[in-house]
This record gives structure tokens, sequence and C-alpha cells, in this order.
């Protein structure tokens, strides 16, 4: 990937080369027969791998600034979504049941969830079930979802502790199925998911749910 990416900014330098040359070239060096052999010869000189590296990196920089300005906006725009389901559940008396995910792609939109709240949005009432867990770590384990989920939103708003659902990571191995299955009645019993949480892996899984899984396969353990 490396190379790839080495290749492509020498592509683009290249490119961007020539164009300005081609357009600035005859009136900064007008003395010059052939602009081309002063292109090669100041790519050769100036375009060194280090350079092109530096060149690549403040590329990739803007390309991933972009990126997390989008996500900003996609984040504010859910949380809102969310606030305005909870505070319409709540002015008919009902609980708002949230579907929660973990990973990268949603700590901004818990930034804003916790924003919303210390401008006055509860949860309350609001229930929430997380995707997944971990097999065989417990919740103080440091990489447990538990612990993420904790240390990124809850811990920072008013919701009854009864109301989160995760997995338990520590099940007996015998157990698991049967933990599953209670898993899907607790969902079932607080009246099915209304709005849930995804976050897509690189190759397209959801919550350990690798592409080819049916889409209606209830709670249970994969590898």
């Amino acid at each position: 990937r490396q190379a790839t990416c080495i290749g492509m900014g020498w592509m683009i330098l290249s490119g961007l080369g020539a164009v300005v040359l081609g357009l600035l070239g005859p009136r900064l060096l007008p003395d010059l027969a052939d602009p081309e052999t002063v292109f090669i010869a100041l790519t050769q000189s100036l375009l060194t791998p280090a350079f092109a590296g530096v060149i690549l990196a403040a590329i990739l920089a803007a390309v991933m600034s972009t990126i997390d300005s989008q996500l900003l906006v996609a984040s504010t725009a859910l949380a809102e979504d969310i606030s305005q389901l909870i505070r319409s559940r709540d002015s008919e008396e009902r609980t708002t049941v949230l579907g929660l995910a973990t990973g990268n792609t949603p700590i901004q939109l818990y930034k804003e969830l916790i924003r919303m709240h210390r401008d006055g949005l509860s949860f309350r009432n609001v229930v929430t079930f997380n995707l997944d867990e971990y097999i065989g770590i417990n919740r103080e384990h440091p990489e447990s979802y538990w612990q993420f989920m904790h240390s990124h939103l809850f811990n920072h708003i008013d919701i009854n502790p009864e109301n989160i659902h995760i997995p338990e990571g520590m099940v007996a191995a015998d157990d698991i199925e049967s933990h599953c299955s209670a898993y899907e009645n607790h969902i079932e019993e607080a009246g099915g998911i209304d709005l849930q949480v995804l976050g897509i892996g690189r190759n397209g899984h959801i919550g350990f749910n690798e592409p080819g899984v049916s889409p209606d396969v209830a709670t249970h353990a994969t590898e």
C-alpha cells in the first residue's frame, strides 16, 4: 500500500508540475527553448522520495480533514434525529430503545449526544442494546465494549444503569447459546429497536458479521 500511495503521489506531483510549467513556463522562462527539459530536471532534483513523502502527507492530511468534517456533519445530524426521537417518545411517556455500536465511527456521535445532554436532553427514559462484546473479556478489561461505552457515553449522561444492555463476555461456553437467546428476548420485551447505530467495516462487516451472513440471523457467537 505504501508503494501504491507513493506512486500515486508521484503521478499527482508530476501532473501538477506539467500543468504549472505548461502554463507559466513560457512567461517565467521566456528564453527556454524546451520547457519540458526544465520540468524533467526539476522533478529529478526537487522531487526526491523524501520531498514527495512530505507533499503526499500534506495531501493525505487534507483528505482526512475533509473526511473528519463530513463525519462531524453526519454525526451532528444523527444526534439531532436521536434527540427528536427521545423528546417525541418522552412526550408520549414511552421509552426510546437505541441500538448502539462501538469503534471509531460513532465516537463523534456520542460526543454530540453528551453535548446535547449538557444542554438539557435527558436519557432517563432511554434503553440501549449494544451490538456485541468479546467472549472471554470481563467488563473491567480496557478493551471491553462495556468500558468503551461507559467511557465514551454512559458515564456522561443520566441513563439508568438498568437500561444498559451489553452482551456478557464472561459467559461459560455451554451457556453462550442461551445467553444469546435471552438477549434477543430482552430486545423483544423492550419493544424492539427504534433506531440502530451501525458502523460498517472496511470489508463490509457489521457487528462481527462478515459479508455473506444472513441479515435475519439473531444474536449469536461468531469467530
